[in-house]
């Protein structure tokens, strides 16, 4: 594919393979501006290297509209001189690469996002885990304290009542001393 423009960006010349695609077979081009043949990103990007002088540019993916006003993809040469000459191929496997690529890409972020939300649901459970083992850990330090408490306590009350215990107790009502013998 073919187009040539002067450098207001007029289209002069159109091969027939640019007319089969921008419908114009047999005919003149209906476009006659080149920045009505680009898609906008793609217009901005070849005045800019309009402006930026002579040269050749590319290969560079251009979006050209077809007939019906979809973008058509071709991998470019751009060549700016006494006007503008752009030339190209259609880059189907360059799409298509793109395309696989770009569900290749999708794929991956999903994949990802799946073991995000799982290693997500994991950490949660093992949030859970360590909260109900804290909670235990401190049931039993409570136990235990209170364990040390009790026993402190039965020790206090337990002294006194052994002491009492092993003291002799004077019998009541009868002495040895007055009995015959």
């Amino acid at each position: 594919m073919l187009i040539r423009a002067d450098l207001e960006g007029r289209i002069v010349e159109v091969n027939e393979a640019a007319r089969a695609l921008l419908g114009t077979e047999g005919g003149p081009a209906v476009r006659t501006s080149i920045r009505d043949l680009l898609a906008a990103a793609d217009a901005l990007s070849v005045a800019a290297l309009c402006e930026a002088g002579p040269g050749t540019h590319g290969p560079k993916l251009v979006n050209v509209l077809d007939a019906a006003g979809s973008p058509v993809t071709l991998r470019a040469m751009i060549e700016v001189g006494a006007g503008l000459v752009l030339a190209g191929v259609r880059a189907v496997e360059a799409e298509s690469r793109l395309g696989d690529e770009l569900m290749h890409l999708n794929n991956e972020l999903a994949a990802a996002t799946r073991e995000s939300a799982r290693k997500g649901r994991e950490l949660e459970r093992t949030l859970g885990e360590l909260r109900r083992t804290q909670a235990l850990l401190v049931h039993k330090e409570k136990m235990a304290s209170l364990g040390l408490t009790t026993a402190g306590v039965a020790h206090e009350i337990n002294n006194p009542l052994a002491f009492v215990s092993r003291t002799p107790r004077p019998s009541c009502g009868t002495s040895r001393a007055s009995s015959p013998s």
